[in-house]
């Protein structure tokens, strides 16, 4: 597929914002080209959007710009979730491609429960600092609704992602992409459980491995992380 016929969506994950893909896209540039993009900001980071608004605003935009383009939607741990759930609305008759790297899949509800508590801790722990003192990092990314995140509330209603796939319109491939020792994804053993589950259900999956990368394989190995992404290019450096 030619770049300039793709657009790619990218969407960060919990604690972080859009920047997180920069160094990702300047590196894909500096091997194919420049390329169409489109970044995506999760509600509950930088705003207290509730999740409907945020996904009709993500839709809206994509419908924009996406013209008749090939959809490359791109999700990391939180933003994985985010984007099955996009995917099941965006009723659009392009092409789409779906590449999710370490997506929570084992036990959900643990997984929830520990992030809204770490969360509780941080936002009591700067309760009485002004908030001219606290890291911007904190400030943008713990210090607002994040306890609120409905991102998090409809995952523990719907822990099978396969019930948002199956919605999608012209979903023609899946990318699932994790690596070894990551805690919040659960084991590699679950990923490739929900790509056979996947591929008995008629959507077309590939399992990647990061190798042990822990949770954030795009600052350790951001090589291997753009290869997966580039997996059907066959580009070579």
């Amino acid at each position: 597929m030619d770049r300039e016929k793709q657009l790619y969506v990218f969407i960060h994950g919990a604690y972080q914002s859009p920047w997180m893909w920069i160094p990702i896209i300047d590196e894909m540039a500096h091997r194919i080209g420049e390329i169409n993009y489109l970044l995506i900001s999760l509600p509950g980071y930088t705003d207290n959007d509730s999740l409907n608004n945020s996904l009709s605003k993500s839709i809206e935009k994509i419908k924009t710009v996406v013209e008749t383009k090939e959809l490359v939607i791109v999700g990391h741990s939180l933003g994985a979730s985010y984007a099955c759930i996009l995917v099941s609305l965006l009723q659009i008759d392009n092409n789409i491609r779906l590449y999710l790297s370490c997506m929570p899949i084992a036990i959900p509800t643990v997984y929830i429960t520990l992030r809204l508590f770490f969360e509780k801790i941080l936002r009591r722990s700067f309760i009485y600092i002004p908030i001219q003192y606290i890291p911007v990092f904190f400030r943008s990314k713990i210090i607002t609704n994040y306890s609120e995140n409905n991102i998090l509330m409809i995952l523990l209603k719907h822990s099978n992602y396969i019930d948002f796939l199956l919605k999608s319109k012209n979903l023609k491939k899946i990318y699932l992409g994790s690596s070894h020792m990551d805690f919040i994804v659960g084991s590699i053993k679950h990923q490739y459980n929900l790509v056979e589950e996947l591929n008995k259900n008629s959507m077309v999956t590939s399992f990647t491995s990061f190798g042990i990368m822990g949770h954030y394989p795009y600052r350790l190995n951001r090589k291997k992380y753009i290869d997966w992404l580039l997996i059907d290019k066959k580009v070579k450096i």
